[in-house]
């Protein structure tokens, strides 16, 4: 944030167990998102929260009390000037095509999506065998005190069945990501990117190719 003058930034939060089980139209055969990239996502955000300039606010809050959260934001992004109520999104928007199809149409804020992935715990159940727990973000994020959630995934068969977005990040971001942590970005340290992508793929080669990532 310190490298973008005076931009402020509103962070959506969201149950990840509901995260994983949405389906995009785009691709409505297989659920959208995994743990994964929620993962990724969350850990970026929660490097923002406490800043200053950063609003958080939870989907939850926004379906459940529309005009509370736009309050919220307004307290704390003075400088905006409202032009139409949260609660008649639907009547005042106008998105893109493509946007339209992400949302499924327009619609008024509704809190029914709010804990479906008790209606998918097949899939949740896979999503916790491929990439580990959530309790301890659940807890800090304030959607369960403990892990007695679990509980509700007794004898329940876990769904690996693979999402619309990568459950393990393809060698190549992973070596970009990796050089981006290391500070030998493709224009400041070319060669170093360079051998560690070639690192990467000598990792791959000697491996048997049918063997799942773990990145």
């Amino acid at each position: 944030m310190a490298d973008h003058g005076p931009l402020h930034a509103i962070v959506m939060l969201r149950d990840p167990r509901d995260i994983v089980v949405s389906v995009h139209a785009k691709d409505d055969a297989r659920y959208w998102t995994n743990l994964r990239m929620w993962r990724e996502y969350h850990r970026a955000a929660m490097r923002l929260d406490g800043h200053p300039r950063v609003v958080m606010i939870h989907y939850e809050d926004l379906v459940r009390a529309p005009s509370e959260t736009q309050a919220t934001i307004a307290r704390a992004l003075p400088f905006l000037r409202p032009t139409s109520r949260f609660e008649e999104f639907h009547l005042t928007a106008r998105p893109s095509c493509e946007s339209q199809q992400a949302l499924g149409g327009l619609r008024p804020p509704d809190a029914a999506s709010i804990g479906r992935w008790r209606a998918h715990k097949e899939r949740l159940a896979g999503q916790l065998r491929i990439h580990g727990p959530i309790t301890r973000e659940l807890i800090e994020l304030g959607y369960e005190r403990d892990d007695a959630w679990l509980d509700a995934f007794d004898g329940v068969v876990p769904d690996d069945t693979a999402s619309h977005w990568p459950e393990h990040r393809p060698l190549r971001q992973r070596a970009l990501r990796d050089a981006r942590v290391w500070g030998c970005g493709w224009r400041g340290s070319p060669c170093v990117a360079r051998s560690i992508v070639s690192g990467y793929a000598a990792d791959a080669a000697s491996v048997d190719p049918s063997a799942r990532s773990t990145g």
